[in-house]
């Protein structure tokens, strides 16, 4: 009983004890002359949305001239090399130049 009575008086003292030790540490400090200024800083808000690009509709152009177009460059061959980043080959015959539909009723073995 007698040791439980003086833990209850040992832990506040030690904490006393600690407490003034931490402030001795904070009084030991030398003083500056000079105050030390804080840095500046520049403090800018740049929003994040502040560059954002709305969606805006592509220019189109006419069916018939995109049509032509896609006929000079090789049809649908052509975009499905592009997609694979093969070589832009030409259509290999003439009759694949000039008729683009060529080969389209050919049964396959």
């Amino acid at each position: 009983m007698l040791l439980a009575q003086s833990s209850y008086v040992v832990r506040p003292a030690l904490g006393l004890v600690l407490l003034a030790m931490g402030g001795l540490t904070q009084a030991q400090q030398p003083a500056s002359a000079e105050p030390i200024a804080p840095p500046e800083f520049k403090v800018t808000y740049r929003s994040p949305i502040g560059s954002y690009q709305g969606f805006s509709d592509p220019v189109l152009a006419a069916w018939k001239e995109s049509n032509d177009l896609v006929g000079r460059i090789g049809g649908w061959r052509a975009y499905a090399r592009e997609s694979r980043g093969g070589p832009n080959i030409k259509p290999s015959s003439e009759s694949e130049r000039d008729d683009p539909h060529a080969g389209h009723g050919e049964s396959r073995r």
